[in-house]
Order: C-alpha cells, then sequence, then structure tokens
C-alpha cells in the first residue's frame, strides 16, 4: 500500500506494538484492548470498560487522521479500531488468517465491504458477506527465502514449530509429546526441535524435550522468522 502512494497507520494494544518496531507504518498508536475472558463472569465489566476506553481513544485518532479506510486482522486489538471505524461509517476491510472467522472479526463481518481470508475455507461467515480467499500476506523478506534450497536431509533435521499468539499453548502442550512418545528413538537423535512457546510454558516444555534428549531451542518470539523458516525440514 505504501508503494501505491498510501499513508499507513498501525494501531493495535501495547502487547502488539511490542512485537511491531519494524512495521513499515507511516504512524502507530496504541489504545486499550483485553479480551474478555467469559470463563471469569465477574472480570468482565472491568475488561468491557478497557474496550470502551479503546473505543473512545481511537474515535478521538479517527477525527484527527479521517481514515478513507480500515483493515482489521482480527483479535480484541482490532475491536476498538473496527468499533470506532463503523461508527464512523469509514469503509471496513477484514481479513482472517484462519480457516475459522474468529469472534471479533465475526461481529464486524456484516458491516464490512469484504471478508478476505488466508484459505478457500472459512467457517462461521455470516450468509451473505462478500468472502474472497487472498491467502496470508507475506513480508518481502519471506517471500526472497523462496529461492533458497531445501536443506540437506543427510544429517541433522530441523522442525520449526510456531503459531498463535507469541506461541499457541496447545502447540506447547501437544507437540513435545507427540514428538518424544511417536517417534522412534534413532529420528529423535537427528532432532533439532526450534519451537515458539509461550513463556509460562518454557520450562515445562524443555523438560520434556531433555528427558528425551532432543535438541530444542524454545523462544516466546523469534524475530528472525524468514531465516528460520529457511532453514527448517518441516514446519509446524
Amino acid at each position: 500500500m505504501a508503494a501505491r502512494g498510501w499513508e499507513v497507520g498501525l494501531i493495535s494494544d501495547q502487547r502488539g506494538l511490542n512485537y511491531a518496531s519494524t512495521f513499515p507504518a507511516d504512524w502507530s498508536t496504541a489504545v486499550e484492548a483485553v479480551s474478555p475472558n467469559f470463563r471469569k463472569p465477574w472480570s468482565l465489566p472491568g475488561s468491557f470498560f478497557r474496550l470502551r476506553a479503546g473505543v473512545a481513544s481511537t474515535k478521538k485518532i479517527f477525527r484527527e487522521k479521517k481514515p478513507a479506510l480500515i483493515a482489521g486482522f482480527g483479535g480484541y486489538p482490532a475491536y476498538p479500531v473496527l468499533s470506532a471505524g463503523a461508527a464512523a461509517k469509514t469503509p471496513l476491510i477484514i481479513h482472517e488468517q484462519n480457516a475459522v472467522l474468529g469472534r471479533v472479526n465475526r461481529r464486524f463481518a456484516r458491516r464490512a465491504g469484504l471478508v478476505a481470508s488466508g484459505f478457500n475455507r472459512l467457517d462461521r461467515l455470516p450468509q451473505g458477506v462478500r468472502h474472497v480467499p487472498l491467502g496470508n500476506p507475506v513480508r518481502p523478506a519471506i517471500a526472497a527465502q523462496r529461492s533458497q534450497a531445501y536443506p540437506a536431509t543427510d544429517g541433522e533435521l530441523t522442525i520449526l514449530i510456531t503459531g498463535g499468539s507469541q506461541g499457541a499453548r496447545i502447540l506447547g502442550e501437544a507437540i513435545p509429546l507427540a514428538i518424544t512418545n511417536h517417534m522412534p528413538p534413532p529420528l529423535q537423535s537427528r532432532l533439532n526441535i526450534v519451537q515458539q512457546v509461550r513463556e509460562e510454558q518454557i520450562d515445562q516444555v524443555r523438560a520434556i524435550y531433555n528427558k528425551a534428549r532432543i535438541r530444542a531451542e524454545l523462544q516466546p518470539f523469534f524475530s528472525d522468522m524468514p531465516e528460520r523458516l529457511a532453514a527448517a525440514h518441516m514446519v509446524i
């Protein structure tokens, strides 16, 4: 969009902006956002007040910036932006990277001009909403790795495990056990695991791999994802 002359702004919560230091935006702003936990109803009033504060501050930003288009990529950091945009009757586009439309994207799907998606299949899409399967956005640095040769398979085998919000919990719970319990030892001895793991799970996951004597590099976030993808024999 920048190459086509657009001014691009990024609005997220502070946690999201902590991972967006290299995002090529002309400006970026943090607003209040929180994911309500409906299994803890006593926490909902506080969550809704924070979301309301985020919507109010986003409306103020929009009065100054006067956006021509708002793109929401899901998750509760997108809620204040989509809500403020809908109130201002600014054109909305939604992009869903998963095969199931997320809660926030579902809420605003009918107000959007279209819902783009990473997969042809998109479950829980409201009837009558325009759906355009586009694939997922890929940074130029990652696209450039396409020309790299597949790594040799006669020695160490690298498995890269990544996904979710700075390492989805289910990946940290299920995949280490699947590798250690269901792969034959001769194959395990060749493995180099590179896994994005939630910070509170790192010790538990490391103990599982250590017990099986499997080499593993565990981090909550990888900033060198293009190189990690190019070096991997398999990506989960």
